[in-house]
């Protein structure tokens, strides 16, 4: 009698633990099972955005008890510069981080490429650019097919001159000046009536090195990093927000983002999460990158020169042509460029007055 209840409790235990396996498999088929996701990043490993972007995903981890997961490819193995939106856009990678680039079809999202508007700060800068999405439907909606999970800024950009001597002040002191530069801003230096050299950013050296250009447009960051900087004395700083800045985006696949569990989202979408890579990517930058160029110009005593809100204006009306454009273009388009585009001023002055 006692063996058959041992063999009764022995049964009983082992249909516990089956009915225990059932309800775990079950729990997992229901949409508990880890959710992996594929990050592309083209820049390398050692970037800014790409370890603050390690950082953001491990926070995701922690919160979701690690049911959300990141596989991550670098240094453009899965997605280059040029193919990063309509690679997310298309799903070849669930999330990556997006420089706002004109070629994807952005009109109204690049106005903070436009040149000389003052920008506060970065940060002041993203309050007011989500400030403008959330006011103008047809600028966010040029974001409709994708998840934005956040938003950032690149540095904002200088001018550097090789001649310590030489000062910008006024943009009648870079007319005929040979500047290199790249994309967008090559636009600018002809507005400016100066010349632009463009040349790929590994050959910056050599060209301000030989005497190809005679100055550079970029952030102090850049020229850091890559090397020149030694070669550039003379920084006019056009103020917290630069000559221009990028827009930067953390983006998502939209079928995969709608395809979360709900409790998941929410952890996406709490702020904390929200501006954990902005945050952590601006504090890489500023402590790592932007302070030991400064530090370095100061050393080697460079000759820096600051503008004000006044002086800036006078860039901005020297390169009127590119914002009216821009305008226009936009407004064919019955976008209404005009009315972002005054209500950005009306921001950033709102700002300056803080």
């Amino acid at each position: 009698m006692e063996k058959g209840n041992r063999r009764v409790k022995r049964f009983a235990l082992l249909c516990g633990i089956i009915i225990l396996f059932i309800i775990l498999g079950l729990k997992t088929r229901l949409g508990f099972a880890k959710i992996i996701l594929q990050y592309s990043d083209h820049t390398p490993p050692v970037t800014p955005p790409a370890r603050a972007a390690v950082y953001w995903q491990q926070l995701i981890t922690q919160k979701t008890k690690g049911e959300v997961e990141f596989k991550n490819t670098f240094g453009g193995g899965l997605l280059g510069e040029a193919e990063i939106f309509r690679g997310v856009e298309s799903g070849i990678a669930d999330i990556a981080w997006y420089p706002v680039n004109p070629k994807d079809g952005f009109r109204l999202s690049t106005i903070s490429l436009l040149p000389f508007l003052d920008w506060p700060s970065r940060r002041g800068a993203l309050q007011i650019y989500e400030k403008l999405l959330s006011e103008f439907p047809p600028m966010k909606s040029e974001w409709d097919s994708v998840k934005i999970l956040s938003i950032s800024f690149m540095l904002p950009t200088h001018f550097h001159m090789v001649n310590p001597k030489k000062v910008l002040k006024f943009p009648s002191d870079i007319r005929g000046q040979k500047i290199i530069t790249t994309g967008e801003h090559t636009e600018i230096i002809k507005a400016l009536k100066a010349i632009p050299v463009e040349v790929p950013i590994g050959d910056w050296y050599t060209a301000l090195e030989r005497g190809v250009a005679q100055g550079a447009l970029n952030h102090f960051g850049v020229a850091y990093t890559f090397g020149f900087l030694p070669l550039l004395k003379s920084h006019t700083v056009f103020g917290e927000g630069g000559i221009n800045i990028t827009p930067v985006f953390m983006i998502m696949n939209k079928s995969k983002w709608e395809k979360l569990p709900p409790e998941i989202k929410k952890v996406f979408d709490a702020p904390e999460i929200k501006y954990a890579w902005t945050n952590k990517m601006w504090e890489l930058e500023e402590t790592e990158t932007l302070q030991k160029a400064l530090d370095f110009c100061k050393e080697k005593q460079h000759t820096f020169v600051y503008l004000n809100s006044k002086e800036i204006k006078m860039w901005r009306e020297a390169v009127k042509d590119i914002i009216n454009q821009w305008i226009e273009e936009n407004e064919k388009q019955k976008l209404p460029a005009k009315k972002l585009y005054e209500r950005l001023l009306q921001l950033i002055e709102e700002q300056h007055r803080k």
